[in-house]
Parts: structure tokens; sequence; C-alpha cells
């Protein structure tokens, strides 16, 4: 599954954003910014890929070009894993 879980608190600018891009996933809004803590969250955007088990298995910080390829090669590491389990 993936969402994306908004702190900046703005929901206009991130429905045109997301409207313009045609994300499909869900977007909460956390307006008590209570990510940041549970998740360490040091900078946007920050990316996390997490297990079932609710581990972080990846963790990237800021945006670089190219960036999107890395982020594809662990998701498909981690449904890799989880086939290999059996899961």
């Amino acid at each position: 599954m993936i969402l994306s879980i908004d702190t900046a608190n703005k929901p206009d600018l991130d429905t045109g954003f997301t409207q313009k891009l045609g994300v499909t996933f869900p977007i909460i809004l956390d307006d008590k910014n209570v990510s940041r803590g549970v998740y360490k969250i040091l900078g946007t955007p920050t990316n996390l890929l997490i297990d079932r088990e609710g581990k972080i298995v990846f963790r990237h910080l800021g945006f670089a070009p190219g960036g999107e390829k890395v982020l594809d090669a662990e998701v498909e590491a981690m449904v890799k894993g989880l086939a290999l389990q059996g899961t």
C-alpha cells in the first residue's frame, strides 16, 4: 500500500499538486505533526518503506534526480522478499 502523510497542512495546495500528477493513493493530513515524532522525520520530503511488521526497511530524506529509480528498486526488493516468505 502506498500513502502520503502531509505535515504542511495545506490541503488546497496538495489537491492541485496531486491532481496534476494524477496521484491515486490516499493522502493523510497530519495537522498535529504526529508522524514527525513517530517516524523521526527531519525534513521533507521523506520517503519511508515500511514492512508488514511496521519496521522501516528503507529511508530517504530529500529528492535527487534518479531517486525514483532507487525507490522502484527498493519496492521491488521488498515485494520479492515478501514473495519468498510466502506472504
